[in-house]
């Protein structure tokens, strides 16, 4: 069984705090993923782990973060159907490819964009791994 919860990075700030999204799983370590969603710790309603503002902006908030709790849900629940065992790793790279999240390293990618670049060009590049 598995429990979804919202928290906020920084509870105590009294500037907007990122909303973290962690499910909890008996057969794994907790997944800990980004909404890349902020909200003043002032707004936010611990108990009901949503906002508790009444604007559109809060509204639509609201809508989003259910949308990543059922996708979240939907994603553990395939993971148990195909009948493998659950792993960190493969479960956070499924529900971020759902909600459209990168799990590129980017600073690898400029990493091989430069080598490639400067290899074009004719220079060296030496390796020292």
């Amino acid at each position: 069984m598995s429990k979804i919860k919202f928290n906020l990075k920084n509870p105590r700030s009294s500037l907007e705090t990122l909303i973290l999204l962690k499910i909890h799983t008996s057969e794994t370590t907790p997944v800990v993923l980004s909404t890349k969603e902020y909200i003043s710790p002032v707004k936010w309603n611990k108990t009901k782990q949503r906002s508790s503002g009444r604007t559109q902006k809060d509204k639509l908030l609201n809508q989003h973060l259910d949308f990543l709790e059922a996708t979240a849900l939907n994603e553990y629940r395939n993971f148990q159907k195909e009948g493998k065992q659950i792993r960190h790793i493969e479960l956070k790279k499924r529900i971020s490819a759902k909600i459209g999240q990168s799990t590129n390293n980017l600073f690898f990618d400029f990493i091989d964009k430069l080598y490639q670049e400067k290899t074009a060009k004719g220079l060296k590049v030496r390796s020292y791994l």
